[in-house]
C-alpha cells in the first residue's frame, strides 16, 4: 500500500530556524545566508535525485536563483518571530516508475500553489532504502505586478451601518487586522492533503496499479485501529540493521495492539452470534419482528454504546466495549432463563415484578412507621410519668397567685407533662395506654420487618436487572413504550363513555401559601387558650 505520510510544517523565526538552511538541506547544496552571515553547506548530501524552483508570472527571474530567492524571502520580514516559508514532506509511492516522480510533484505543485501566486522550491529525496519522498518550502507573501512582496496583512476601517468610519473615544478610528492572502487557512491543510491523494491515485491508475491512497485518518475511514508513527531514513536504517529504535518499538507496540483489537473484535461479532443462538432466535427476520424482538434490542443497545464512545481512546473503547458485552450476555440469559422473548412480553413480565417489589417496599415502610409510632407514645408515656407528680400538685393548689408561682418554678415539667398527655390522647382518648399490648405489637412487626428486609435483598439483583433492561429498551425503542400508553388511554376513555379531563394540577407555591395559613391560625389559636391544663377533680381557673 502506498504510504500515507504528508506533514505541514512553518519555518520560525522564533525557534532559530532559517528558510535559507531548510532550502540548502532540501537541494543538497552550498548557500549563503545575508541574515546571520553564514554558509548553509548541505553539499555531501548524495540523495537528492531532483530539485527544481517554480515561479508564478509575475516573480522576478533572479528568484530561479535559490539562494538569492530565500534570502529576499528572510531580508523582508523585520520581526525576529517571523513565519520565513511553509514545508511539506510527502511520501511518493513506491508502486509507481521512479521517472514519474518528478512529473507528479511537478503537477501538484503547479495545482496547489504556484497557480495560486506561491514560490515553491522542491527536492526529491531517495536513498534507495524504499523511503522515497519529496521536500516543498513555499513563500507566505504575494508578489505583485511589479515582482514585489506585498504585505502579509493589511488594517482595514471598520465600517457602520452607513458605511462611515467608526470613530473611538481616543480619537482614533475602529480597525481591524486583515489577510492579504488566505493562505494560512487551516482549510488548505486538509485539502493539500487531499489533493496529494487524487495526484497520486491518478498516477497509479495511470501505471495499471490496483492500490489506492486513503489520506483520510483510520478513524474518519471507520477503521478502528491506531496508525503507526512515521520512521524516517535514520531509524529505519538502524532497524535494518538490527538496531532496536524508540519509533520502531513503538510501532511494533501499537501492531500487537491492533491485532489484539482485531481479534476482540472477531470474538465480539462471534458472542453476539451465540447469544441469537441461546435466545433461539433466528438470525433472519423480518424488520418489525426484529424490533419488537427483546435481545435485538439489547444488541442494537451495544453498536449505540459504541458509537457513544466515539472520540475515545481505543484503550477505553475495548475496556468499556468488553464490559458492555459481558453486561449484555447476562441481561440476555436472564430474559431467556424468564422465557422472554418479545418487548411486550417483557413489558408486562417488568409490570408485575416492580408491582411486587413496590408492594414489599410499602409493607415495609407501613410497618417502620406503625414501630416509629408506637416508639413516640411510649416515650411519651415515661414523660408523663417522670412529670405527673408535679401536674398533680399543681392541680391540688386552690388560689391564683400561688398556682402562678408554682408554675413559674416548675414550667418545663408541667409543658412537658402536658405535651406528652395531649400526644397520648391523640391515640388514646381516656389516655391510658394498653402497654404490654403495643410492645408486643412493636416486637412482633420488627421480627416480620427483619424477614421482609430479608426478602427484599433477594428481589434486589432481580430488580436491578429489570430496571436495567427497562432503560435500555425505553431508549432503544422508545415507541414501543409510547404505543402501549396511547391504548391505556383509549381504553380509560371507552369505559367511561366520555373523554377523560386532565387531572388538575395544583401550584406548589399556593399549597404552601394554604399551608402557612392554617398553620399561623392554629399557632394563634393556641395562644389565645394559654398553656393547656389537665383538670381532674375539678375545674380550675385557666391562667
Amino acid at each position: 500500500m502506498p504510504c500515507p505520510h504528508f506533514s505541514i510544517s512553518i519555518v520560525k523565526g522564533s525557534k532559530g530556524q532559517s528558510a535559507v538552511a531548510s532550502a540548502a538541506y532540501n537541494s543538497g547544496e552550498k548557500l549563503f545566508s545575508e541574515r546571520d552571515m553564514k554558509n548553509k553547506d548541505y553539499s555531501g548530501k548524495k540523495e537528492v535525485v531532483e530539485k527544481e524552483i517554480m515561479l508564478p508570472p509575475h516573480a522576478p527571474p533572479e528568484f530561479m536563483d535559490r539562494e538569492r530567492l530565500w534570502n529576499s524571502v528572510e531580508g523582508n520580514e523585520k520581526r525576529f518571530d517571523a513565519q520565513y516559508a511553509r514545508k511539506i514532506v510527502a511520501a511518493l509511492p513506491r508502486e509507481i516508475p521512479k521517472e514519474d516522480y518528478q512529473s507528479l510533484v511537478r503537477e501538484y505543485c503547479q495545482e496547489n500553489f504556484v497557480d495560486k501566486g506561491m514560490c515553491c522550491d522542491y527536492a526529491i529525496h531517495d536513498k534507495g532504502d524504499g523511503n522515497p519522498h519529496v521536500h516543498i518550502l513555499l513563500t507566505m507573501r504575494a508578489i505583485d505586478e511589479k515582482g514585489k512582496w506585498l504585505p502579509k496583512s493589511r488594517m482595514v476601517y471598520v465600517l457602520d451601518e452607513k458605511g462611515e468610519k467608526i470613530k473611538l473615544p481616543s480619537g482614533n478610528f475602529k480597525s481591524r487586522k486583515e489577510n492579504t492572502v488566505d493562505w494560512d487557512n487551516k482549510k488548505y491543510a486538509e485539502v493539500w492533503r487531499q489533493e496529494w491523494g487524487k495526484i497520486t491515485n491518478r498516477y497509479l491508475e495511470r501505471n495499471g496499479r490496483s492500490e489506492r491512497l486513503d489520506m483520510r485518518s483510520y478513524k474518519r475511514q471507520g477503521k478502528e485501529k491506531i496508525p503507526t508513527v512515521h520512521m524516517g531514513g535514520a531509524a529505519l536504517g538502524l532497524e535494518r540493521k538490527g538496531i532496536d529504535t524508540f519509533i520502531g518499538n513503538l510501532n511494533r507496540k501499537i501492531k500487537n495492539f491492533n491485532d489484539r483489537r482485531k481479534s476482540i473484535i472477531e470474538e465480539i461479532k462471534d458472542v453476539r452470534l451465540q447469544l441469537l443462538d441461546i435466545a433461539f432466535i433466528p438470525k433472519e427476520m423480518k424488520d418489525k419482528e426484529r424490533r419488537g424482538n427483546a435481545v435485538y434490542a439489547l444488541l442494537d443497545y451495544m453498536d449505540v454504546r459504541k458509537q457513544e464512545r466515539f472520540g475515545w481512546s481505543q484503550g477505553a473503547e475495548i475496556k468499556c466495549g468488553s464490559k458492555d458485552l459481558k453486561e449484555i450476555s447476562l441481561l440476555v440469559g436472564y430474559l431467556q432463563n424468564n422465557d422472554i422473548h418479545t418487548i411486550s412480553e417483557f413489558k408486562d413480565f417488568h409490570d408485575r415484578k416492580l408491582g411486587a417489589w413496590n408492594k414489599v417496599n410499602s409493607s415495609i415502610s407501613d410497618m417502620k412507621k406503625r414501630v416509629k409510632e408506637i416508639e413516640s407514645i411510649l416515650s411519651n408515656l415515661e414523660i408523663r410519668k417522670a412529670n405527673r407528680e408535679v401536674h398533680n400538685s399543681y392541680v391540688k393548689i386552690p388560689w391564683k397567685a400561688p398556682k402562678n408561682l408554682y408554675y413559674g418554678k416548675h414550667k418545663a415539667e408541667l409543658e412537658a407533662f402536658n405535651k406528652a398527655d395531649r400526644f397520648i390522647r391523640k391515640w388514646y382518648s381516656d389516655g391510658k395506654v394498653p402497654v404490654k399490648s403495643i410492645q408486643e405489637e412493636k416486637r412482633k412487626l420488627e421480627s416480620e420487618i427483619e424477614d421482609i428486609e430479608f426478602k427484599r435483598e433477594d428481589m434486589s439483583d432481580e430488580i436491578s436487572w429489570v430496571k436495567k433492561i427497562d432503560s435500555i429498551l425505553r431508549k432503544i425503542r422508545p415507541e414501543m413504550y409510547e404505543e402501549k400508553k396511547e391504548k391505556k388511554v383509549y381504553e380509560k376513555r371507552s369505559d367511561k363513555g366520555e373523554p377523560a379531563k386532565p387531572r388538575e394540577r395544583k401550584s406548589i407555591i399556593k399549597l404552601m401559601e394554604t399551608k402557612k395559613k392554617e398553620l399561623d391560625q392554629r399557632e394563634r389559636a393556641e395562644r389565645s387558650r394559654g398553656p393547656r391544663i389537665i383538670k381532674k377533680d375539678r375545674n380550675e381557673p385557666s391562667l
